[in-house]
C-alpha cells in the first residue's frame, strides 16, 4: 500500500493504524498520574505551554487531518501546531489578541486566537478585522 501524503506533507487520518491502548487495562478513565500532563495527547510537543494549546485548539479542524497537528486559521489559511512562532515556515502561526493590548485588550483566553504569521503582521492593531 502506497502511503498517501498531502499538499501539507500530511497523511490524512483515514490512511493511519487505529492507536493501541497505552496502558493495560485501558479505561476511558486517565490514570491519576496522566490527569495533570494537559500536552499528553500532542505527542513530540510536550515542552508547549498549557496557553499555546488552548489557543490552537480555538483554530478550525481540517477534515481529514489529524487536529492536533493542522489546523486552519479564522482566515482560512492552514497552520501547523510545530510552527508556533516561526516566521519562516509557510505555516507558521502566532497567539494573535483579537482587540490588540494597545487598544485595552488583555491576554486571556477569550481575545486570543491562532492566526498564520502573515494575517497576524497584515492585521497589526487593527480593530475590528476582517480576514
Amino acid at each position: 500500500m502506497k502511503k498517501y501524503i498531502d499538499a501539507f506533507g500530511a497523511i490524512p487520518l483515514a490512511t493511519l493504524p487505529r492507536p493501541k491502548p497505552f496502558y493495560k487495562g485501558f479505561t476511558s478513565a486517565a490514570p491519576e498520574s496522566l490527569t495533570d500532563r494537559r500536552v499528553s495527547c500532542y505527542a513530540g510537543f510536550s515542552t508547549a505551554e498549557p496557553t499555546q494549546i488552548e489557543v490552537w485548539e480555538k483554530g478550525a479542524p481540517i477534515p481529514g487531518f489529524d487536529p492536533a497537528i493542522w489546523r486552519y486559521d479564522i482566515c482560512g489559511w492552514p497552520i501547523r501546531f510545530s510552527d508556533f512562532g516561526n516566521r519562516e515556515s509557510k505555516f507558521g502561526w502566532e497567539s494573535d489578541h483579537i482587540l490588540p493590548e494597545s487598544l485595552g485588550g488583555t491576554d486571556g483566553l477569550h481575545n486570543r486566537q491562532p492566526l498564520h504569521w502573515e494575517n497576524n503582521a497584515a492585521k497589526g492593531d487593527n480593530y475590528p478585522w476582517v480576514a
